[in-house]
């Protein structure tokens, strides 16, 4: 079962209802369910994956008409102002999080959405994971870079599916 199935739809419908966006980069796209939950809400808006990981021909060959490129999501290679919409999920905790921020406001001309889930317990069970966030430390963090709103969110619950 595919992450975003899991982890509710429900809740980027209503994130995403009122932004308006003609182009959306996904910042570790993974395998890319996001970008067709995206592509299935606005069908005809410009769609670029980005993923370290990633295994470009299987993508392609699956998901028509969204682009995917594999690099770094701190130095994505794109210019300033390239998407109305940057929007990363589960990413932030494994990176320098104040340079992926500013990276992801470099590239976008309207809206970043940064999703991530409070700490748990099991947090350090993951050896990717760099810094944990609570909502605090995010809307401090975001505050750091000027961005003209900041919204935070707390993400439902949903029990995970084995």
């Amino acid at each position: 079962m595919s992450k975003l199935s899991v982890f509710s739809p429900w809740f980027y419908e209503q994130l995403l209802k009122s932004l308006e966006f003609e182009s959306a980069l996904d910042i570790g796209c993974g395998k890319g369910d996001l970008l067709v939950f995206l592509k299935q809400k606005n069908p005809n808006a410009k769609l670029t994956g980005l993923d370290n990981f990633l295994d470009k021909e299987k993508k392609i060959s699956k998901l028509k008409g969204i682009a995917f490129k594999k690099g770094n999501a701190l130095k994505t290679g794109f210019k300033n102002n390239s998407f109305d919409l940057v929007i990363s999920t589960h990413l932030i905790e494994h990176l320098d999080a104040l340079a992926f921020v500013q990276e992801c406001k470099r590239i976008s001309k309207k809206y970043v959405v940064i999703a991530t889930d409070e700490p748990k317990n099991s947090f350090w069970d993951d050896p990717t994971h760099v810094r944990p966030h609570t909502i605090s430390s995010l809307r401090k963090l975001l505050q750091l870079t000027d961005l003209k709103e900041i919204r935070i969110f707390k993400l439902p619950l949903i029990p995970t599916i084995a």
